[in-house]
């Protein structure tokens, strides 16, 4: 089943090859050329749909490799004048 579009409806135009979506082939390729120490923020960003606030600002506690989850406490933002600064997560909420 795949549903792509505002709820549920499918796009009424094609996307362009720059648009296309990563296939599992092509997310591999990158986690593969990555430098080990980013090549996780790959895998978490396609199959988890983390946003990449959310990776940069995972630490070691937010990830248990026992019971296979990621919770997602904060996220860094760039904002003019300031930087990258830590707020909540964009929902208000805390995921995972």
């Amino acid at each position: 089943m795949s549903v792509s579009g505002a709820a549920g409806h499918r796009p009424t135009t094609k996307r362009t090859d720059e648009e296309q979506v990563a296939d599992p082939g092509l997310v591999y390729e990158a986690y593969k050329a990555m430098p080990e120490e980013y090549a996780l923020a790959v895998l978490l960003a396609a199959w988890c749909q983390l946003r990449q606030g959310e990776v940069l600002a995972l630490r070691r506690r937010d990830v248990n490799v026992n019971d296979g989850t990621v919770r997602v406490r904060r996220q860094v933002q760039w904002i003019t004048g300031q930087g990258a600064v830590v707020t909540p997560p964009k929902s208000g909420l805390m995921r995972g």
